[in-house]
């Protein structure tokens, strides 16, 4: 957060600021994108956002593309295990602003402890 307070007032803009942002383990992260909206308030609503592994719901997805409407949001396969108010907002996105992951050395195939060949 300490990092972020300090590095918001060097974007430029036609810097794009590339996040993640994660709620807990088992939680969609409302609390944590709230809390990030807070503090990116200072920017203008016109900066450019890619904001990787998005687990958000619609509240959340509404909010930021209210505030930030240049906004594209990453996933990876984490959306498998989305409940029904994540995979609202997942099939919500519009196609041009939806980007897909590939963070693959942490996410193995199925029945597998890792992605890797050792």
């Amino acid at each position: 957060m300490k990092l972020l307070r300090l590095t918001i007032p060097l974007i430029k803009g036609h810097h794009v600021l590339v996040l993640h942002c994660r709620g807990m383990t088992d939680d969609c992260g409302t609390e944590a994108f709230l809390l990030l909206l807070n503090l990116l308030k200072s920017l203008p609503c016109t900066q450019r956002i890619q904001l990787d592994c998005f687990t958000g719901n619609m509240y959340v997805l509404s909010r930021l593309l209210e505030r930030f409407p240049e906004t594209w949001f990453g996933f990876t396969n984490k959306v498998r295990t989305f409940d029904k108010h994540q995979q609202e907002a997942f099939t919500s996105v519009p196609e041009s602003r939806l980007l897909l992951g590939l963070d693959a050395l942490y996410f193995p195939l199925r029945g597998n402890k890792w992605l890797a060949p050792n």
